[in-house]
């Protein structure tokens, strides 16, 4: 293979990146394993790379997380599982990681995550790395940032960044956490349909509107929404 010994070289190039890429997806069994395994030892100039990044992620995604693993130490070395969530390809690395590997070998990574989760659910990287605990993670974490959402629900609900979070909460926390969550927005007059006004807003307002109809709740943000309709079209553009 013209990739063997070069891993670490083609990584950070634009082109030679996405060879990677391709050659980590068509290989298999040991020669992907021996190709990962070229990184080893520069795992953090991988991760601080806009190329090398993606080969990093490629290698969680399609390896076993077993022959994938000694990533996970050397991001430590690098920095806490919070600094990675706010690092531009850190953040990225990081959704991997929580989508593929184990829940158990990721222990340490999400009590670090759900420690910092306020400053993460409002944070422009962090955000999405709390939206995938919601979506990839256990019942527990998913229940702990719905927590903090509730917490601080106007504060979350009116962030363009942890509006996102809101979103994937009521859509992947069990019905007995994002009914009360839903309740708790309806419960602030004007709270969805300042949520409904913004662009990024408008998703989680619709979601919310989905949830209202399973909870018993439609005919209040039905309400809501049309008591706000002048305030919502003068923010049609």
């Amino acid at each position: 293979s013209a990739v063997r010994t070069r891993v670490l070289e083609l990584a950070m190039d634009p082109d030679g990146s996405r060879v990677v890429q391709r050659v980590l997806e068509e290989v298999g069994g040991s020669e992907q394993g021996a190709l990962v395994r070229e990184l080893q030892g520069h795992v953090a100039k991988a991760l601080q790379s806009p190329h090398a990044n993606h080969v990093l992620q490629k290698a969680i995604s399609v390896m076993w997380p077993a022959d994938a693993f000694f990533i996970v130490p050397e991001l430590l070395q690098w920095g806490r599982p919070n600094a990675l969530a706010k690092h531009p390809y850190g953040c990225r690395v990081l959704e991997r990681l929580v989508e593929f590997f184990p829940t158990q070998w990721m222990r340490a990574f999400t009590a670090d995550l759900l420690d910092n989760a306020p400053e993460l659910c409002k944070h422009p990287y962090g955000n999405f790395v709390m939206q995938h605990l919601l979506e990839f993670g256990e019942l527990q974490h998913r229940r702990q940032v719905v927590a903090v959402l509730r917490d601080d629900l106007v504060g979350m609900a009116t962030n363009q960044n942890s509006c996102g979070v809101l979103d994937k909460a009521l859509a992947y926390a069990s019905p007995e956490d994002r009914h009360p969550l839903a309740a708790q927005v309806l419960g602030r007059r004007g709270l969805l349909a300042q949520m409904a006004a913004k662009r990024w807003g408008f998703p989680t307002a619709d979601r919310l509107l989905t949830v209202s109809q399973q909870s018993g709740m439609w005919e209040e943000a039905r309400a809501q929404l049309i008591e706000a309709t002048p305030t919502l079209l003068r923010s049609v553009p």
